[in-house]
């Protein structure tokens, strides 16, 4: 399941490769080209240095990123200061009513209370207890760390959240030259961001936010490459090998020779799947990549969860009965065009989740009852 991940990677070599269009002006250098050009760019750079550099590589330019990128939130969120002089809402609610307001009835992500709060925190909470997140904690040297782990993850997402005010401020802002960019380079609503970049900072400033934003990719982008070489290598290809004590060193050769091909195939995977998206996407890339990454989270939710706090988890088999029935939900409101809450769930892959979420805890409550009431019979 995990290699659903491949979604999420393509949506950061996406955004990525937007970035490097918007910032070093390639449309008028390349024309037609200019995104392909820049998607293939990205993908070659971040998986050469993971194939070559591992784990070691991850380790240490999360480091600098992780710097770099708070930096540039200050920068980003601090950029439109001018518009909360006076009256930022009613500035908006000018514009578009709905730009001021909880809720859009009228969009196809925002339209009520549900679909904006209670399934964002669904889908956050599932997020939470995801391995790759929870890993970090043992990155500490001791319990006391943790405490300080914790607060500077608070502060720094809060900070990073609100850069999603940039996308407020374009409206307020140069919003005519920013619409020009993103239609003309094909980008669309993904090319929101990088134009806001190109049009509110001076050259040298553009450049280094447009690095902090690619060293934010790349921060989550080489992680998530680690991750998927190794399920490969580990629980595809050595899983399928006979293995005893004598083999144990072919097996590692095997493993990292697997791990390195499947960085390959995977870059060529990207490639493809990006530019499909770019010729007709749905809306956002974004869309895309939470159809696979809320679908991976839906499904392991349950299982995780229980298994980290569960006294008596359930056995493996309800485990997997409760990922396979998050996994059904998801992908069959999505594809199927069903509803409960709105005339179109399926367009907002959040929805879809958050009744998987509920579908796959349900499975497991279900199995919790009848064990209670068979203890209780005996």
């Amino acid at each position: 399941m995990n290699l659903l991940l491949v979604a999420m990677v393509v949506m950061i070599c996406y955004a990525m490769a937007g970035v490097m269009v918007a910032t070093l002006d390639l449309g008028s250098l390349l024309g037609e080209h200019a995104f392909a050009v820049a998607l293939f760019a990205v993908i070659l750079f971040v998986f050469a240095y993971t194939l070559f550099g591992g784990t070691f590589a991850h380790a240490y330019t999360n480091t600098v990123q992780g710097g770099i990128m708070v930096v540039v939130a200050l920068l980003l969120v601090s950029s439109g200061a001018e518009y909360w002089g006076d009256g930022f809402f009613a500035k908006l609610a000018a514009i578009d009513p709905a730009l001021a307001a909880p809720v859009n009835p009228g969009s196809l992500l925002f339209r009520n209370i549900f679909e904006v709060f209670v399934a964002n925190f669904a889908v956050g909470l599932a997020l939470a207890v995801q391995p790759h997140f929870v890993i970090k904690s043992l990155y500490v040297k001791s319990d006391r760390d943790v405490n300080v782990y914790l607060a500077i993850a608070i502060v720094c997402g809060v900070l990073f959240n609100l850069v999603m005010l940039c996308g407020l401020y374009a409206r307020l802002g140069p919003s005519a030259e920013i619409e020009a960019f993103a239609r003309a380079s094909g980008l669309g609503i993904d090319g929101i961001m990088p134009a806001y970049v190109v049009q509110t900072f001076s050259p040298a400033v553009g450049a280094i936010v447009s690095i902090a934003l690619l060293a934010a990719g790349m921060s989550t982008l080489d992680g998530i490459l680690v991750a998927i070489s190794a399920i490969f290598a580990n629980d595809i290809v050595l899983a399928l090998r006979r293995r005893d004590a004598s083999t144990t060193e072919r097996d590692l050769q095997l493993g990292f020779r697997a791990g390195r091909w499947s960085l390959i195939a995977l870059g060529c995977v990207s490639f493809v799947l990006g530019m499909m998206q770019h010729a007709s996407k749905e809306f956002s890339i974004a869309i895309f990549a939470q159809e696979g990454i809320y679908a991976l989270f839906a499904a392991t939710f349950a299982p995780v969860l229980l298994g980290m706090f569960a006294k008596s988890p359930p056995p493996a088999r309800v485990a997997l009965l409760s990922s396979v029935t998050a996994l059904l939900v998801h992908f069959g409101m999505r594809y199927g065009k069903l509803s409960l809450v709105t005339g179109a769930d399926w367009t907002n892959p959040g929805l879809t989740a958050t009744f998987a979420l509920a579908a796959s805890v349900a499975v497991v409550g279900v199995w919790y009852a009848f064990h209670r009431e068979s203890k209780i019979v005996k």
